[in-house]
């Protein structure tokens, strides 16, 4: 019996780092990546 989980999810667009790193660029920090997962 399979739980019924799927096998390969689509994380792309999971989360959007814009508004972080907004905020880090404007105090002259580094930004995040998003590591291929964030919005388009």
């Amino acid at each position: 019996m399979r739980a019924g989980l799927i096998d390969e999810p689509g994380l792309d667009g999971i989360y959007d780092l814009t508004p972080l790193n907004k905020v880090l660029r404007a105090e002259g920090r580094p930004e995040v990546s998003d590591a291929g997962l964030g919005a388009p």
